[in-house]
């Protein structure tokens, strides 16, 4: 098994010192790939060994935030090109702007500098994977958190969809 993950450089690094750092000892192989996802990334990744007749999981944790409606399009086009039927996509889903969280986010002076970058993403991602040969489910924050015995800090109009290529 191999996991290929791929982000800015800078992350990377960071990510590679931590592991370092803890002494963290793999248990399938990694291949770092340095790329911007608003960019050409899936030479890069199908350079680096990427078997596109297997299905695959893939994840985008934290990332659809940061991209524009386009640009969260085309990278989730871009995917699906990439993936063999049964392959898996996984990530979290909200309604920017609403959230409590993200409201809370907004005015910690900590913040500030991360939540000006965020541009929101698709509006109806789960939508959107169901006309672009997905089958997806969303599932509710509040109810994932309770089925791994933790409580939900507060009311939270997102959750995670789990979608798997047609």
């Amino acid at each position: 098994m191999c996991l290929y993950e791929l982000d800015l450089p800078e992350v990377l690094a960071f990510k590679d010192r931590v592991l370092t750092e803890c002494s963290a000892v793999e248990r399938c192989e990694r291949r770092a790939i340095a790329v911007d996802l608003r960019e050409d990334w899936p030479a890069p990744l199908l350079q680096a060994g990427l078997a596109t007749a297997e299905a695959a999981a893939w994840l985008a944790d934290g990332l659809r935030i940061y991209l524009s409606v386009v640009e969260a399009a085309a990278l989730l086009t871009e995917l699906g090109a990439l993936s063999a039927c049964g392959s898996q996509l996984g990530f979290e889903v909200e309604s920017l702007g609403t959230d409590p969280m993200r409201v809370q986010a907004r005015q910690t002076p900590a913040m500030q500098p991360y939540a000006q970058l965020w541009k929101g993403g698709l509006p109806d991602a789960p939508g959107w994977l169901a006309e672009h040969g997905w089958r997806p489910e969303v599932h509710d924050r509040a109810a994932v958190a309770a089925g791994y015995g933790r409580a939900q800090a507060g009311p939270s109009a997102g959750g995670f969809v789990v979608a798997i290529r047609t």
